[in-house]
């Protein structure tokens, strides 16, 4: 009985290192953990599709990988989030990489503001990126799809149109947009998560509309 509850508790998923299958077991986040982690949204809209296009910076990306890695190292189970990072990071060397953060960062607070301080807050985010984040996006990104919803439901279907519409008809009705949408948008029964995301991102979709429609007079 005990086995059959862990089970329960801990569903397996299958992910990929280093071109081999693996299987984890992984914990349900509560919607309040995975909002502790940071904005995470779990609907992508052909305008977000289309901002995605640019070049992001070292920044923006050593956010994005901090936010996965923080949902990873909350959920794994077996095995544990620190026992495969000390597998990634058998043969790297994390004392001098942090010496020479340390000496990055020195160097940066001693610099006047200009385009070389900004040169060097590049190879500190990615001095930081290449360090903290040993292990392959081929490994988190099936876990983070898994944690977040985004494998397990109907969310990648929303689209803006849907959004829009589900908002203006909450309005009419009193009620929440995910309520005119129909879908599984439950990680599991009673969770909000998807829900909640939905009910956000489809007031920024009717702004956006709005927007759009005065810019076009």
């Amino acid at each position: 009985m005990e086995q059959r509850l862990y089970m329960a508790a801990h569903p397996l998923v299958t992910t990929n290192w280093h071109g081999m299958s693996v299987i984890v077991a992984l914990r349900d986040l509560s919607p309040v953990q995975i909002s502790g982690v940071g904005d995470i949204t779990m609907i992508k809209t052909f305008y977000d599709k289309i901002a995605a296009k640019r070049e992001p910076t070292v920044e923006e990306m050593n956010e994005y990988a901090e936010r996965h890695h923080k949902l990873v190292q909350l959920a794994m189970a077996v095995p544990t989030y620190d026992e495969m990072m000390a597998i990634a990071g058998t043969h790297v060397d994390q004392e001098k990489i942090n010496k020479d953060l340390r000496e990055v960062r020195e160097m940066f607070l001693r610099m006047p503001t200009g385009k070389e301080k900004e040169k060097l807050r590049t190879r500190y985010n990615s001095l930081e990126l290449a360090s903290k984040f040993l292990l392959p996006a081929e490994f988190t990104a099936p876990l983070v799809a898994w944690i977040s919803g985004t494998s397990r439901s109907d969310i990648d279907k929303v689209t803006h149109d849907m959004l829009v519409k589900a908002y203006v008809l909450s309005q009419q009705g009193h009620d929440n947009p995910s309520d005119h949408i129909s879908g599984n948008f439950e990680r599991y029964p009673g969770d909000t998560l998807l829900k909640d995301d939905i009910n956000l991102r489809a007031k920024l979709a009717w702004i956006r509309e709005q927007e759009q429609r005065k810019a076009k007079g």
